[in-house]
């Protein structure tokens, strides 16, 4: 893995909350524990984030403005897949679904265009691109564009969402806490998938196994009032006590 690759990685997994122990960083990225000092002595030299004992916190200034959305959506790239084609699994052929803006739901484009009159509603730049070119009919919400990640925020595209009903919506987030709390660092997106989820029949978390156990400052909602998760590794919701 290339090393600037290898650091938005490694960032994507930080919490500002809680440190995250080296060993289980280097296990993670498939590198050795000395390769991960390196590129964190780096990347603290950049103010990005803050070494603690044994381990290490995303700083202030990396939480306050999300990774690119261009670079988010090579992470973890393999694992997304595998969870978008599971996911593509749920969709009938004539349902609404709702999609955030989120890499993990990106990865869905591919797997829709065999479907049937199937509408998408989105507030996902990217995901509206990248289903025009699959052919696949997709709605797209007003609002904001929320630069760094490709989407639409804010009243216009709440407003927007809340004119349809969907069967079901899928959406991510940056981090699942201990106790099973989906937390992101964004309120904007944060509300947007709010609005997904009271409009849809079902909710469908879609989250790599690397977002377990991250916890970021403003939480969605808890695990328990998702329907479904879909992850590279198995999850079982009622391990998480509200």
């Amino acid at each position: 893995m290339p090393l600037s690759d290898r650091k938005q990685e490694l960032l994507n997994m930080l919490s500002p909350s809680a440190p995250t122990d080296v060993k289980k960083i280097a296990e993670k990225l498939y590198v050795s524990q000395p390769t991960v000092r390196r590129d964190l002595a780096q990347l603290a030299a950049e103010g990005l984030v803050i070494r603690t004992h044994g381990g290490v916190m995303l700083s202030s200034r990396a939480a306050d403005k999300s990774l690119p959305l261009a670079r988010r959506e090579y992470l973890m790239n393999e694992q997304k897949t595998k969870i978008a084609m599971a996911a593509a699994r749920l969709i009938k052929d004539g349902d609404v679904v709702m999609a955030d803006n989120s890499t993990t739901v990106l990865h869905l484009a591919p797997f829709l265009k065999n479907k049937q009159d199937v509408i998408v509603v989105t507030n996902g730049l990217r995901l509206a691109e990248a289903l025009a070119t699959a052919s696949v009919k997709c709605l797209m919400t007003g609002g904001s564009v929320k630069s760094e990640a490709y989407g639409l925020v804010g009243e216009e595209a709440l407003s927007f969402l809340r004119n349809y009903n969907a069967d079901i919506c899928f959406f991510s987030c940056r981090g699942i806490t201990s106790d099973g709390f989906l937390c992101d660092t964004s309120v904007g997106e944060d509300d947007v998938r709010t609005v997904m989820m009271r409009q849809s029949k079902k909710s469908v978390l879609l989250a790599d196994s690397s977002k377990f156990g991250l916890s970021f400052w403003h939480n969605l909602c808890h695990i328990s009032q998702v329907d479904e998760v879909i992850s590279d590794q198995p999850v079982d919701k009622n391990a998480y006590k509200k």
